[in-house]
């Protein structure tokens, strides 16, 4: 299926964006994400093929540890719980992250990668899980946790 460029963002010229010409069939990063490209209506309830199901997934969380204490905690019951080392690879873990864009995000960046959306929210919404996040969350401020799926560039 052939997907149109969507409409060029409000303060990019013409020679920041790819021409719409009807052979055109690459897009910019900001295009593939793009509201206007994913609308069911332009997609017929289809998504892209970088929007799979089952691919990898990663949850993203991002805080300031206030209770050291309390944050080992969490840390000794998170790993087995979340399965650190068979089902969840840690990719980064950054307690000195720096904010260049937006405002209240905390001081320490996790982002662990999961084989699919779906075993990450299992493995999040386990009783062993949520019975240790309660001392994340009452050790750290400024905290939030988005899971995302990967992205796979068209061919």
């Amino acid at each position: 299926m052939r997907l149109p460029i969507p409409p060029r963002p409000r303060g990019l010229s013409g020679a920041e964006r790819p021409s719409s010409s009807s052979e055109n069939t690459s897009y910019s990063p900001w295009e593939l994400h793009s509201p206007e490209l994913h609308s069911p209506e332009l997609l017929g309830g289809e998504r892209p093929t970088c929007y799979t199901t089952g691919m990898t997934a990663y949850l993203i969380v991002n805080y300031s540890v206030a209770d050291p204490d309390l944050y080992k905690t969490y840390q000794k019951g998170a790993g087995p719980a979340l399965k650190i080392g068979s089902e969840c690879k840690v990719l980064v873990l950054d307690p000195k992250s720096e904010v260049v864009e937006g405002e209240g995000a905390g001081h320490q960046t996790v982002v662990l990668e999961f084989e699919s959306k779906e075993r990450a929210k299992e493995l999040y919404e386990s009783g062993e899980y949520q019975e240790v996040l309660p001392h994340r969350l009452n050790a750290t401020t400024n905290h939030f946790a988005v899971l995302v799926d990967g992205f796979v560039m068209p061919s």
